[in-house]
C-alpha cells in the first residue's frame, strides 16, 4: 500500500528551465534559466515559491469583488446624508416634500452613473476569453480603490478608466487647457 501512495505523488525534480514556462499552481510566468520544479508525468512546472503539498487548482478561491460596489455605496451614503440634512433643517414632513420635488444634485448622480459604468465594463470583460478580472480592490493605507484589475496573457492592466469623454468637435476629444499646445 505504501507503494501506491508513492506512485500517486508527482515525481518533481528541480531544474533550470530551458524554455519559458508558467507555474501550474499560481500562474506566474517563469522566465528562461529560472530554477523550478518539473513534473515528469504531467510535463508541467511549478515555481519554488509554491508549497510542495499544494495540488493544482486547490488554492484558496479569490474573491473577484463586486464591480461598482464602492461607488454605489458612496452614492447611497451621500443620498442618506442629504436626506438627513434636509429633514433636520426643514422638518420631517416639509423635508420629505422638498426631497420629492427636487432633483438630486449632479454630484450625487455622478456616483450612481460611475457605478453603472463600472458594472457595464465588468459585463463586457466577463465575455472575453482568457481574461481574469478583479473588481473594486481597496488600496491599503488610503481611502482609494482600484476599480478593475484585468489579468491577461498580455499582462496586468490596472484601473481602467470608465468615464466617457465629451467631444466638442467630431474627432477631437476635450483636453484640459494646460495640455493644449502653445499657438505661437
Amino acid at each position: 500500500m505504501q507503494g501506491d501512495s508513492a506512485a500517486e505523488q508527482p515525481a518533481l525534480r528541480r531544474l533550470r528551465l530551458r524554455y519559458e514556462g508558467r507555474c501550474v499552481l499560481c500562474g506566474v510566468v517563469l522566465p528562461i534559466r529560472t530554477d523550478a520544479l518539473y513534473d515528469d508525468q504531467l510535463r508541467t512546472v511549478r515555481c519554488l515559491a509554491c508549497p510542495a503539498d499544494q495540488e493544482e487548482g486547490t488554492g484558496a478561491p479569490i474573491d473577484a469583488g463586486v464591480p461598482g460596489f464602492s461607488a454605489r455605496r458612496e452614492f447611497e451614503r451621500r443620498v442618506t446624508d442629504r436626506e438627513a440634512r434636509v429633514k433636520d433643517r426643514f422638518g420631517r414632513r416639509l423635508g420629505g416634500v422638498i426631497l420629492a420635488l427636487t432633483d438630486e444634485p449632479q454630484s450625487l448622480r455622478a456616483w450612481a452613473r460611475g457605478s453603472q459604468g463600472e458594472q457595464d465594463l465588468a459585463k463586457a470583460l466577463a465575455q472575453v476569453d482568457g481574461v481574469r478580472v478583479l473588481h473594486d480592490r481597496s488600496v491599503p493605507g488610503t481611502r482609494g480603490n482600484i476599480d478593475h484589475l484585468v489579468i491577461a496573457t498580455a499582462g496586468l492592466f490596472v484601473d481602467l478608466v470608465v468615464k466617457p469623454f465629451v467631444l466638442r468637435q467630431p474627432g477631437r476629444a476635450r483636453q484640459p487647457a494646460r495640455a493644449l499646445p502653445d499657438p505661437h
